[in-house]
């Protein structure tokens, strides 16, 4: 069960939605239709760089993988933190007590990786460290024995 109003915060009306959660009343705030883009936009607006893709099964498997790695059962909101009213606190702060501001200089684009090969590498990487070491076999551990007590021989005499 849950209703679907308007409401005022600040000084901005919001649609929200109302429902029970465990004994009290919780408020979610929903998008207008205005600010929700349709899959139809993104294929009209994008249609020169989309691309037709049909993950293989083994792709599929590597995104389900990766999913369930990052999920969770509960979550903690309690880990996330307002870094942006913070730092506008801290300007504001700054401006009051007559320092003057520097704005950052913007950072060069990080490099467009292939999230598929970097999974691919990654899995490999971690299933090559859960491998055991492979012993050698017993006619390669008697080859190497002359050699050894060869080498033994020639340092002491």
């Amino acid at each position: 069960m849950h209703a679907v109003g308007k409401m005022m915060i600040t000084t901005k009306e919001h649609v929200v939605r109302l429902r029970p959660a465990d004994g009290l009343l919780a408020v979610d705030l929903l998008e207008y239709a205005s600010g929700v883009r349709t899959p139809e936009f993104f294929k009209s607006e994008f249609e020169d760089n989309l691309v037709d893709t049909h993950p293989t099964a083994q792709e599929t498997k590597l995104t389900r993988q990766l999913v369930s790695s990052l999920s969770e059962d509960t979550i903690d909101l309690g880990r996330f933190t307002d870094t942006y009213t913070a730092q506008v606190k801290e300007l504001i702060d700054a401006k009051i007590a007559g320092k003057e501001l520097v704005s950052a200089v913007p950072a060069e684009p990080p490099p467009v990786v292939n999230l598929m090969d970097a999974l691919r590498e990654s899995m490999a990487r971690s299933a090559k460290a859960a491998r055991p070491a492979k012993r050698k076999s017993p006619s390669e551990t008697k080859r190497a024995a002359p050699a050894a007590k060869a080498a033994k021989r020639k340092k002491s005499g």
